[in-house]
């Protein structure tokens, strides 16, 4: 049963909608439920530990099953207005509980259900696994706007790292001429990337963006922050020998064009110091380009 609940769980469908919903409700009820289903793991433990009497065991077993049943069609019933970002942090959580809780179930059997995909170290250490896992509803972000905030830091860690191995290949390529490429200028001593405030304060609205709009948007540089930092990683890979020149410049062309179309949607909203810093990074793509194109 649980293999199956996976199974939904990892598919791609999601109920459409273009109400607004209230993301910080759902996240409270998911944490209602894994409360209930901590409470369930540990009465299945006693229950269904050696020697196990099946008339105390099935009743547990059944409440248990219930709890997750109810689990798996509330992530169903989840509508993408709440945000992608939000929803697939769910998901990723929701599918931690129900593989956690089917390790557990196996735990008792003697012949384990598809132990190439649950394995079991024990209901003991099984047990403690699912309350960990029942934890991280209790700490999922409360909107949309919050997921987007966590997974944008995490792609922000792994740009950084990105950016400091291209730089060093290009100090090592200077350090073979004195020519200003101008990158350093751009990259900055310290190459301190921005943080943001992941406060729980909740997301407003205004007479002319819906919550469900806003989503959308905030999904929308997630996806765009995904491209750039796969971008820039699979960049710095290329440098290194062999190289291939055609590579390198698709890499760079593929960087350009997202941070294009990512610049595009966050003009609106920017400072005028961080429109500079973009038209300077635009500007420097363009150069290397164009110079790449005359030395050919």
């Amino acid at each position: 049963m649980l293999v199956g609940y996976l199974k939904e769980t990892n598919s791609p469908k999601t109920l459409q909608s273009h109400e607004n919903v209230d993301g910080e409700a759902i996240v409270n009820d998911l944490g209602k439920l894994g409360i209930i289903l901590a409470d369930n793991a540990t009465k299945v433990t006693i229950a269904c530990k050696p020697p196990c009497i099946p008339i105390s065991a099935i009743p547990t077993i059944e409440a248990m099953g219930e709890t997750l049943f109810r689990i798996s069609g509330y992530i169903e019933s989840i509508p993408i207005s709440t945000g992608k970002t939000l929803i697939q942090i769910i998901k990723s959580t929701t599918e931690e509980i129900l593989f956690d809780s089917a390790a557990l179930a196996n735990s008792f059997l003697d012949e384990p259900v598809d132990p190439s995909i649950i394995t079991s170290k024990g209901y003991l250490i099984s047990t403690g696994v699912v309350w960990e896992a029942c934890d991280r509803f209790n700490n999922l972000p409360k909107s949309n706007k919050q997921a987007v905030i966590t997974k944008w830091e995490e792609r922000l860690e792994l740009l950084k790292d990105a950016i400091l191995e291209i730089k060093k290949l290009l100090d090592q390529e200077d350090n073979q001429g004195d020519e200003d490429d101008g990158w350093d200028e751009i990259f900055g001593e310290s190459l301190d990337l921005p943080t943001y405030n992941s406060s729980n304060e909740k997301e407003e609205t205004d007479g002319n963006r819906s919550l469900t709009k806003i989503n959308q948007t905030l999904d929308q540089y997630m996806d765009l922050c995904k491209l750039i930092s796969d971008a820039a990683d699979e960049l710095g890979t290329s440098l290194y020998p062999p190289q291939d020149s055609m590579a390198i410049e698709s890499k760079v062309n593929d960087i350009s064009l997202h941070s294009q179309e990512l610049i595009k949607v966050i003009l609106p909203f920017a400072s005028q110091e961080d429109v500079n810093w973009f038209n300077a990074c635009d500007t420097q793509f363009k150069n290397i380009l164009a110079a790449y194109h005359k030395e050919e």
